[in-house]
């Protein structure tokens, strides 16, 4: 797929996005025609123009030629007008917005532009349309059914009166958005928790990439995209995960300095929990394999002889919290049975506080049998007055200090490829002692795919002297390379802690930046996205608009208008939606501290 940004130029449609292009519309060309046409086409084109020039028209003629000489009319209403449909794609900015509406037995499909923000100036009757062909799944319904705009604004087409929900652009094959009425999102939703064969792993990341993306463009409340979130627990496709972190990201970090941003994370937290128990730590085959075959494991250090390291399967829907005490229990009685650790103090180190909290609950507080045989393998080990102390470790920090144990454990498994994030995990929790651990490992890095991991990692430190000695000698350009200070700006930009200080850095450095970089470079341009764009609030608003007040930043002028577009989006969202999204966790907290039970779904394929 080929993304192409486009310029923003104030009073036309489409500022502000990403506009997919080239691949991706002949990949629609293709789905609308069925392959064979299309290859058909490709192949007249070719032969016709070897050694030759051609035209983009040449190309659409020659398709258009294959689909007519077809046994079988694409889509049985005879094949579009190739010329028309592809210019309206190619010629025009922006990408269309399609509205479905099923009453009465009526499927009624309307386009407009999709715009985040509106445009200046601009007159419904300047709004563009394309050649829209869609596929549509109904509920029972065989088969899709296919509809096309043919440069029109509205078409309605007959569909089965009983369907209880659908669904278009059926494998996310066209390039555009999708909205429905209200009751259609909740049947949608529905489907998602059903775990409905109905919708293929595209169609699931598709739903939930629109709901978020019609609800920062302020077209769909923000308990939308939170209800179809809820499928993502279990949910084994990657898609559905990739757009939905990609939206909860910037959700979180919109919220970072308000209450609701505690909420979201407990929220993201328990969707991900089931997946993090039930991944594993097999490192045997794929993740759907994983799923499998998961498990829990522990490394043990006794004070004379070697490490010893113990697996043990903890089942396939298993939490992370029963996979960590079935570790933990494997880990005591493998520890029992270790010759010269008799008597001797043992400390276990838990990265799940609430397998830790079941445990203080003592004995009698154990509902499960495992919880009984791990306090029955406490008292086994302290029998004899020894110790036993269990200890809390976030999120397996890898520091100076707990370098060999976390590396032992995670090279067991799929995480063994998350170097970056485990250091930056150690960065943000650690101390300056950890921060110079880090910081020598970049030194020492021979490979710029490892020095520029670690380097993203630094910026996470919450030390205010930390950040501002990373951020002048970043610049400095001696211990690491010029251009790599746009990493330097991406990691520490995107740490919440250390914003603000990056900014006024920027700010009372920016005539070094500009001598460094020159005002018409591609540094400058990204230094601006990566800094500015993140900002929410007016007053950041304004003070960005007077920093860059009259300053000459030559092709990066673009850049500052893309990150004002960007913080006005941020300051509306935070002025439209966070209520609704606060309200909506409120309830959902509410309802599982109740223990309300889940609608019965299974696990999502891949």
């Amino acid at each position: 797929m080929v993304t192409e940004k486009r310029p923003q130029v104030k009073g036309h449609w489409g500022q502000g996005h990403e506009i997919v292009r080239g691949a991706a519309v002949l990949y629609m060309l293709m789905k609308e025609l069925g392959q064979p046409v299309f290859k058909a086409g490709l192949n007249k084109y070719l032969r016709r123009h070897s050694l030759g020039s051609a035209r983009t028209a040449d190309l659409w003629a020659a398709v258009q030629e294959a689909a007519a000489e077809a046994e079988t009319p694409p889509t049985g209403a005879g094949p579009p007008d190739v010329q028309a449909m592809m210019d309206s794609w190619t010629r025009q900015k922006s990408y269309p917005l399609i509205s479905v509406v099923l009453s009465a037995g009526r499927l009624t499909v309307r386009q407009a532009p999709f715009t985040q923000l509106p445009p200046v100036g601009a007159r419904r009757s300047d709004a563009p349309l394309w050649h829209v062909p869609l596929s549509c799944r109904l509920h029972r319904r065989a088969g899709l059914l296919a509809v096309r705009l043919n440069g029109t604004a509205s078409v309605t087409v007959s569909a089965p009166r009983q369907s209880a929900w659908y669904y278009c652009n059926v494998n996310k094959t066209g390039v555009y958005r999708v909205t429905y009425p209200a009751d259609n999102w909740a049947a949608l939703q529905q489907l998602l928790l059903a775990g409905s064969s109905h919708l293929s792993v595209q169609d699931r990341a598709a739903i939930i990439d629109d709901a978020f993306s019609l609800n920062r463009a302020d077209l769909l409340n923000a308990s939308v995209p939170l209800r179809l979130s809820t499928s993502l627990s279990r949910e084994a496709g990657l898609a559905p995960w990739a757009v939905s972190r990609r939206h909860l990201d910037w959700w979180l970090q919109l919220l970072y300095d308000q209450p609701t941003h505690a909420p979201l994370q407990h929220f993201v937290r328990r969707l991900i929990a089931p997946q993090y128990g039930q991944l594993g730590w097999s490192e045997q085959g794929s993740h759907v394999v994983r799923v499998e075959n998961g498990g829990g494991g522990a490394l043990l250090r006794p004070p004379n002889g070697d490490d010893l390291w113990v697996r043990v399967p903890a089942g396939r829907f298993c939490s992370s919290t029963r996979a960590e005490l079935t570790a933990l229990l494997a880990a005591l009685e493998a520890a029992a049975e270790l010759p010269g650790c008799r008597g001797v103090p043992v400390v276990a180190c838990l990265d799940s506080k609430a397998a830790l909290l079941l445990l203080a609950g003592g004995a009698a507080a154990q509902a499960s049998t495992l919880g009984a045989r791990l306090w029955a393998q406490l008292r086994r080990l302290t029998a004899d007055d020894s110790t036993v102390t269990l200890q809390w470790v976030p999120a397996h920090l890898w520091t100076r200090r707990e370098e060999a144990v976390d590396i032992h454990q995670l090279r067991s498994g799929h995480w063994a490829r998350s170097e970056q994030y485990l250091h930056r995990i150690g960065v943000e929790y650690g101390d300056t002692g950890d921060w110079q651990f880090v910081w020598q490992r970049y030194l020492n890095a021979t490979t710029p795919t490892e020095k520029n991991s670690l380097l993203l990692a630094l910026g996470a430190s919450t030390d205010p002297l930390i950040l501002e000695h990373f951020l002048r000698i970043s610049l400095a350009g001696e211990l690491v390379r010029s251009q790599d200070f746009v990493l330097v700006v991406e990691s520490t930009a995107a740490n919440q802690a250390a914003r603000l200080r990056l900014w006024r850095f920027v700010r009372l450095n920016w005539h070094k930046i500009l001598d460094k970089f020159g005002g018409g470079t591609f540094m400058i341009d990204n230094i601006i996205q990566e800094l500015v764009s993140r900002f929410s609030t007016q007053l950041e608003l304004e003070e960005v608009r007077a920093f860059f007040d009259g300053k000459d930043l030559r092709s990066a002028s673009r850049s500052l208008r893309q990150a004002l577009e960007s913080i006005q989006l941020n300051i509306r969202w935070r002025g439209s939606h966070q209520a609704a999204a606060a309200a909506w966790l409120e309830d959902w907290s509410r309802r599982e501290a109740a223990g309300a039970a889940p609608p019965t779904a299974r696990h999502w394929p891949n």
